[in-house]
């Protein structure tokens, strides 16, 4: 979170007066942090089924994080993690269907910012906004 603010100076040996901007950050620690296994975490709640966890760990690791934009056809998935073009666009069709990511044309995916971003609450917000309107 990030506080700003202007602020009025003045220097008390020859008075001279300057506005400036006073910024203010507060950082996340370690402590507020939990890491967790995805994978060991969605099996053991019996959400995904290996293959189904094999296709979202790809679909994680191949969005490109400063648009939310993943870019890959299913035949591109299906030679790089061995898999069927129908069990990958079973996956696909379900994880549009929990709203985690959606369609924008033929091997364009976006991730739904409310579920993963990376950057300001502002970017996550510029993205969101860009979602509803399209």
């Amino acid at each position: 979170m990030k506080d700003i603010k202007d602020v009025v100076l003045v220097n008390e040996t020859t008075g001279e007066v300057m506005n400036v901007k006073t910024i203010t950050k507060n950082y996340a620690s370690n402590e507020d942090f939990v890491k967790m296994f995805l994978g060991d975490f969605l099996m053991m709640l019996g959400i995904c089924d290996s293959t189904q966890l094999k296709i979202l760990i790809y679909v994680l690791k191949n969005t490109n994080l400063s648009d939310n934009l993943f870019y890959k056809t299913y035949r591109v998935m299906e030679k790089e993690i061995d898999t069927t073009a129908k069990t990958i666009a079973k996956v696909m069709l379900r994880l549009q269907e929990k709203g985690f990511i959606r369609k924008i044309k033929g091997g364009v995916w976006m991730l739904n910012p409310e579920v993963m971003y990376r950057g300001s609450e502002n970017k996550k917000n510029l993205l969101i906004r860009y979602v509803k309107e399209n």
